[in-house]
């Protein structure tokens, strides 16, 4: 069993929200500050890591800024935004 990760670039990262797809997801920022749009630094992806993109303190600025990706209302897990 893979064990989850507090490092924000880890693919076990503990806070993933979506994984939209093998290149992109949205991960909540250990602290509950921020939300962030992440994408692989490679389409290797047995030989990259996450970076991050985009980052919004509100999860109605990410959906707003990425409106083309149909991204559900906001996450149950994470109404704290």
């Amino acid at each position: 069993m893979i064990r989850p990760q507090n490092n924000e670039s880890a693919d076990e990262y503990a806070n993933i929200v979506i994984q939209l797809d093998l290149r992109n997801r949205i991960v909540r920022y250990r602290h509950d500050l921020q939300w962030i749009i992440q994408r692989r630094s490679s389409p290797d992806v047995n030989k990259s890591y996450w970076v991050g993109q985009s980052y919004h303190t509100s999860w109605e600025s990410l959906t707003s800024h990425y409106s083309h990706l149909a991204l559900p209302r906001c996450p149950n897990q994470h109404n704290k935004a």
